[in-house]
């Protein structure tokens, strides 16, 4: 996993809301606003830990966008298609066994593995990965 950069260098838009609680601290949740390019979109993956590829519909840009800024992401495989595109881009990249979970019980899981390991490197070296 890439390094992540300490909270403080960033600031949120205050307008953007958090989210209701729901057992999450909602301290450790920013929503951050549109960016202006795509440069600065990938850049702000210098600021994930752990990408969650949504179901029953996968990510497929945003699960492509995190491994290529050297994020991992955790997935749930599916019954079709449109459920496994996350789970078939990870085993490709070979994170199949680490990051794709069979069920609700094992994606959390593998979000909480994960995102409780920041010193693990997911490509070799650990690098900043900054486009």
């Amino acid at each position: 996993m890439m390094h992540v950069q300490p909270h403080a260098l960033y600031t949120p838009t205050p307008s953007y809301t958090r989210p209701p609680s729901q057992g999450i601290n909602t301290a450790c949740v920013d929503l951050l606003p549109l960016t202006p390019s795509n440069q600065a979109h990938l850049n702000t993956y210098s600021h994930v830990d752990v990408g969650l590829d949504p179901f029953p519909y996968a990510g497929t840009t945003t699960t492509a966008e995190a491994l290529f800024m050297g994020v991992p992401c955790v997935t749930l495989r599916g019954a079709c298609h449109a459920q496994n595109v996350g789970a078939s881009l990870l085993k490709v990249v070979g994170l199949g066994e680490v990051c794709v979970a069979e069920d609700e019980e094992e994606y959390v899981r593998k979000a909480v593995g994960l995102a409780s390991d920041v010193q693990v490197c997911w490509w070799g070296d650990c690098v900043d990965c900054v486009v």
